[in-house]
Parts: C-alpha cells; structure tokens; sequence
C-alpha cells in the first residue's frame, strides 16, 4: 500500500506508459486537487464507490437528490428538534474529561457554556482548527487537524430563461479544458427556465474569490458560452459560491495527498475521550451528503456504547 500512497494517479499512469495525450483526455474539467491526490485515496474511492453500486444492484453511478431541495433534509431535523437547536452561536472552546465534556460558545457575543456528557463536533477540520481544547487532543489528532488539506471551490450559478441546452439535444453537463466542470443545477426538476452552474476548484477558485461577484459571473458566462453557446442570451441572474470565503466552511470537500492516507485517514473520525468527529471528512464518502450521514450513524453508534 506505501507505493501507492506516495504517488499521484497521474504519476502511476505515467508508470504504465500511458499517453501523456490519454492523461489529457482523462483530466477534462479536473484541478491539480483531483490530479494530484494520492493514488491510494483514489482507489479507495472507487472501491467504496464499486461496493454501492454492487448493493444497489446497478452498474452504473447513481447520483440522487431529494424531491423539493437538498435544504428539506437538515430543515427535517430542525423541525423535528426545534428549541433544542441554539442558532448563530460559535464554538470557542472545548473542556473535557474522563466525566463529561463543557463547550463554551459565543452568543451574540457573550460567552456563554454547556456541559453534557459527550460532544459531537462535527465542524469541517478547517474550521476545527480555530477551536481551543483543553486538555489539548493528542499529537495525531492535531497533526491531521492541521494538516487535512480542503478543496478550493467556487461555483457559480447562471439561470437561464429556458433550458435551451436540451432542445439542442445535450445534457447540460460537460468537462472542459478549464479546470472547471458544467452541471445542470436543475436537471429533472419541473418549469421552462434552468442552471447551468460552472464548478471551477483548485488555483483557479482561489483567484476567482479574489474578484468581485460581478467578474466571477463574467468568467462562468464566457467560459460557459464556450461549451454551450447560448447562454449569454439565455441568461437572467446569477449567483456565486466561494467555499473559501464561507468561515464555517474554509473550503469544500477533504482529500489526502501522497503520503496521508497511511498517516492522517485512520486517525481523522477517531474519538479524542469524550468528543467525537463526525461530517463528510470523517466518512468514507468524502464529499457527499452520504457522506455525512454514515459519520453520523457512526457517532451515534459510538456515544450508544459508553
């Protein structure tokens, strides 16, 4: 497994003499993140991404979405929670013990604290990072708290007066020569207009949260128009997201490069005492909301125990 950690995709394709032309083909729509992740962390992801499709009895990749909006499954549980959940109030500081834990968080701007029995923190590890824990978590946690590196991600959303891109007889989706892939935003829903949503990481979403919304528009709509010529006509208003710019995010989706797999991935769920670690970074499914719900179920499994 160590040979396979310490090398990219890229550079075991290389190894098997594949075409340096085939890599291009195969790195459509794709950043240096996706390129360069190791090897390892890949296949991984593949044979979690096989074992679905074998329980699910399909060959192919099934991508789902929730009738009505992603947004209805976490409305789900507020509504069934409600007062239970305290709004706008950050986590500064986290104390535990062998007896309990106390977390002690912001509420519009007094400090303020709870103590329970065990805590769930299931905060991405780039916003974890500005936690305080006392006593402090052990040297490997905080190694992989420091060190799990974050996609950089802006995507931006163009609504189009019709979804002129299926009269034409295309999907809506592509992979570009930029590092930047087009979803159809709004495949399979009901109504005439649609978004195509420009999906740019690495380097280039960095440079675009930069920019003003204004340029970070412009750039989709051009480089769009590459793809699916039509849209500057098509189009209405637009949207951006910066997964950068989102402080309770600071990025969008974990990966592990050459190396971290042996190093960082056994000891990224794993519970420091009484605190547990839950969210798509502690999953098999980096990623995905899949993700999210299976280190939830394993948390819940985990505070059952005790």
């Amino acid at each position: 497994l160590k040979q396979y950690d310490r090398i990219t995709r890229d550079e075991y394709l290389r190894g098997q003499h594949v075409p340096s032309a085939a890599l291009h083909m195969m790195n459509l729509g794709s950043t240096p993140v996706a390129r360069f992740r190791s090897f390892l962390d890949v296949l991984r992801e593949l044979a979690v991404n096989r074992e679905l499709r074998r329980r699910a009895g399909t060959n192919e990749e099934q991508l789902l979405k929730i009738d009505g909006g992603n947004d209805r499954l976490p409305r789900g549980f507020a509504d069934r929670l409600h007062d239970r959940i305290r709004y706008r109030c950050a986590a500064r500081r986290i104390e535990h013990d062998s007896t309990g834990v106390r977390v002690f968080f912001d509420d519009d701007g007094s400090l303020q604290s709870v103590s329970c029995d065990c805590v769930v923190c299931a905060v991405p590890f780039s916003v974890a990072r500005q936690l305080e824990f006392s006593p402090g978590l052990s040297a490997q946690k905080n190694i992989v708290l420091k060190n799990l590196p974050y996609v950089s991600a802006t995507r931006i959303y163009l609504q189009c007066r019709e979804r002129y891109w299926l009269r034409e007889g295309s999907s809506g989706f592509a992979d570009t020569d930029h590092p930047m892939e087009i979803w159809d935003a709004t495949y399979g829903q009901k109504g005439a207009r649609g978004i195509l949503m420009s999906f740019v990481q690495g380097p280039k979403a960095r440079e675009l949260a930069r920019t003003s919304e204004a340029k970070q528009l412009r750039y989709g709509l051009t480089t769009t128009e590459e793809i699916y010529p039509g849209v500057l006509k098509a189009y209405e208003r637009g949207f951006v997201k910066v997964w950068d710019a989102d402080r309770w995010s600071r990025g969008a989706v974990a990966y592990l490069l050459p190396g971290q797999v042996l190093t960082l991935e056994a000891h990224i769920a794993r519970p420091e005492g009484r605190i547990h670690f839950a969210g798509e970074h502690a999953s098999s499914l980096r990623g995905w909301m899949q993700g999210a719900l299976e280190a939830g179920r394993r948390v819940a499994r985990e505070v059952d125990a005790r």
